[in-house]
């Protein structure tokens, strides 16, 4: 809380919470301001020593690929827990507009792949494709997303929306006999 009051927190566990609890500053942010900005720093150090720690840490595997609801919650919740993380940063100037920019652009990017990869995933599963590498499912999978506007310039801001082009290979191998490509990728999409 602000005011004359302080907070002790042993640096063991706000480890702990930071790292394995995968709270992100959350718990931090009304302890003090002092805290406060340490956090910042401490998380702009981490993402600059270790670059792309944050979206390690933001990621969460969806148990099952049947539970859609689940998928998608998972990616709202990134999407909040994303944004309030580089809301702090910007506003707690650890990182230039140029950052704030680029991370929000980053996150939609992940996004965007998260959801294209659990969308192919999930095809694989019902019989439709045959995925070259389900580890990176998009690759070899015959489908393309194409960012334009905003995102495809790297420069999404806290209100811009994605606009996307969705492409595909009718001739790819990745699809099973019996699939019609045209049906089957407008459907995916």
């Amino acid at each position: 809380t602000g005011g004359r009051e302080h907070l002790e927190v042993p640096s063991d566990k706000l480890n702990l919470d930071w790292v394995l609890g995968n709270k992100l500053l959350l718990g931090s942010v009304n302890g003090n301001r002092e805290h406060f900005e340490m956090g910042i720093r401490d998380l702009a150090l981490g993402e600059v020593t270790y670059p792309g720690v944050i979206g390690r840490l933001l990621t969460n595997p969806v148990q099952g690929l049947e539970n859609y609801a689940e998928a998608m919650r998972l990616l709202r919740q990134l999407k909040s827990d994303a944004a309030l993380l580089v809301a702090l940063a910007d506003i707690g100037g650890a990182w230039p507009v140029t950052d704030v920019i680029r991370r929000l652009t980053e996150l939609a990017d992940m996004s965007v792949s998260a959801a294209v990869d659990y969308l192919l995933l999930d095809a694989e599963r019902r019989g439709r494709l045959k995925l070259p590498n389900p580890v990176r499912p998009s690759e070899g999978s015959g489908y393309f997303v194409l960012a334009m506007g905003k995102m495809g310039a790297g420069e999404l801001n806290y209100s811009s929306d994605i606009d996307l082009i969705v492409f595909y290979d009718a001739a790819c191998p990745a699809l099973l006999a019996g699939t019609e490509p045209s049906a089957f990728y407008v459907r995916l999409t």
